[in-house]
């Protein structure tokens, strides 16, 4: 992935859209990442891939909670307080 400088990235915007739509650049401030500018195309695709991992996610949730696989939260906490998962 190519990387900018916010700076330049807000000098050469345009042109910095049209890079991203190639592939996603992205932009650090101080030598740190700190955004990603991507084509909308890419971005609803990583959009899709992410709705379908939740809606896994959720599916498998609700296959624990009919198969009984559920924990009660306070007491997971207070082991956890208590240190038995160090």
């Amino acid at each position: 992935m190519e990387t900018i400088a916010a700076r330049e990235a807000k000098i050469s915007f345009g042109d910095t859209i049209r890079r991203a739509q190639k592939a996603p650049v992205q932009i650090t401030n101080h030598g740190n990442p700190v955004a990603v500018v991507m084509s909308m195309e890419d971005y609803r695709i990583t959009e899709e891939f992410r709705m379908q991992y939740l809606r896994e996610k959720l599916e498998r949730g609700r296959a624990d909670i009919e198969a009984g696989r559920v924990f009660d939260v306070d007491k997971v906490f207070d082991e956890v307080l208590a240190g038995n998962y160090d």
